[in-house]
């Protein structure tokens, strides 16, 4: 449980296997469904599913109505997102948000689990009005819905207005990283490296083995012509995320800034057997055949 509330996948993956391995309550048979969530928070969206074709009955709506059993985890729409597959896990979580309803598992379950992710998948999928209206709907007395509403806003273009709820939702669980990496992602994407670097630097210290505020500030080091500092980011956050695509990727950027031309071929390379997205996709192959 710490492992998750600090970013540390690796660890809860660990503890997930003990627990499997015990087989306590339902962890026989429902167990496997928290290591798949875990290996999707990980970035390793093929573990995720790998487990999740063993276990066919397996979905977010299961995982939504034995919440309080499986700590409200969403195995399939965690598996997703490093692939781009927002209409994907659109579909996953409008399934998992009737299941919720009809099982009566509501404000836990539905409004607070499901609905900030849909909403974010919503608006990651191009239908910005709906994810709004979802938004709205959500309740305040919940720090996942105050960061996703800050991501929202962020997809719509609002960008003082996310910047207000991650504060808010940074404010609100002083001791999770999440937020203030979302909110330093949003000041990478704008081109503000200082600010980005500052929230990431937050998010290090409240999660140090959370790989995705590292491999950020290592992006935003690139951008400030520092690739020499970003590869020991890149290098720090794949300890705690060794198989994300991305990671990799942006890895041999910098090791080709550096020179260092046949260390960027074996991450290119490694990156290409991982999940990325459309767009990584085709940065990778840019860079792969400009490598000589």
């Amino acid at each position: 449980m710490n492992g998750e509330i600090h970013g540390d996948f690796q660890d809860a993956i660990k503890n997930d296997r003990i627990a499997e391995s015990i087989a306590f309550f339902n962890y026989e048979k429902l167990g496997a469904m928290v290591t798949a969530a875990d290996f999707g928070r990980d970035h390793d969206g093929t573990a995720a599913r790998a487990i999740l074709a063993e276990h066919p009955d397996y979905s977010d709506g299961l995982a939504v109505i034995n919440i309080e059993l499986l700590d409200g985890q969403l195995p399939v729409a965690w598996s997703l997102p490093d692939t781009g597959d927002w209409p994907g896990m659109v579909r996953s979580l409008s399934r998992a948000d009737r299941m919720a309803l009809a099982s009566g598992v509501v404000n836990d379950g539905r409004h607070t689990l499901v609905w900030p992710w849909l909403a974010y998948a919503l608006a990651k999928s191009g239908d910005v009005k709906s994810a709004e209206g979802l938004v709205r709907l959500m309740p305040l007395d919940c720090t996942r819905c105050l960061e996703f509403r800050g991501r929202v806003a962020e997809v719509a273009g609002k960008d003082a207005e996310a910047a207000f709820w991650y504060a808010r939702a940074a404010a609100d669980a002083p001791a999770e990283p999440f937020a203030a990496t979302d909110w330093g992602a949003m000041l990478l994407h704008k081109g503000d490296t200082g600010g980005a670097i500052a929230k990431f630097k937050l998010a290090n210290a409240r999660g140090p083995h959370f790989a995705d505020p590292l491999e950020m500030w290592g992006e935003a080091l690139m951008l400030e012509n520092r690739s020499d500092f970003a590869l020991a980011k890149f290098e720090d956050a794949n300890r705690y995320a060794p198989n994300w695509g991305r990671l990799h990727l942006e890895w041999g950027k910098a090791l080709m800034y550096a020179g260092k031309k046949d260390q960027a071929k074996k991450q290119f390379a490694v990156a290409s057997g991982l999940d990325l997205s459309n767009f990584d996709k085709s940065v990778l192959a840019e860079w792969t055949a400009r490598r000589g």
